[in-house]
């Protein structure tokens, strides 16, 4: 996981900048906010963006994402402090399930029409 501040992603809006996250082995990245732009290229190429509060946070603590319906939970396992994040979209959770919108489509031929 990767842990940053406001606004992370801010000024690059090619797809890019996420696929190099991913190659660098991080499946996730939690920070106060995004740039939109960065936000959606990480949900279609299945980088999980949690919005969260990131200021208790220290290098090198254990953390643990929760993904579901329910919404988006950061647990430190160093501290045993859990901070809630901003819900995702269940078409997002799809997606992000799926590893990404490519492998989703290949999967589902298009979006599910009920969402």
């Amino acid at each position: 996981m990767l842990v940053a501040g406001k606004n992370f992603g801010c000024g690059s809006a090619m797809e890019v900048a996420v696929t190099v996250v991913l190659a660098a082995g991080i499946q996730a990245v939690l920070a106060v906010s995004f740039a939109r732009t960065y936000y959606r290229n990480a949900v279609n190429n299945g980088l999980i963006p949690v919005e969260c509060d990131t200021s208790a946070i220290s290098e090198g603590q254990r953390l643990r994402v929760l993904l579901d319906d329910a919404g988006v939970r950061v647990l430190n396992v160093a501290t045993s402090v859990e901070v809630s994040g901003l819900p995702l979209p269940g078409i997002m959770l799809d997606i992000l399930g799926e590893g990404g919108l490519v492998p989703y489509f290949r999967a589902h031929g298009g979006f599910i029409a009920d969402l």
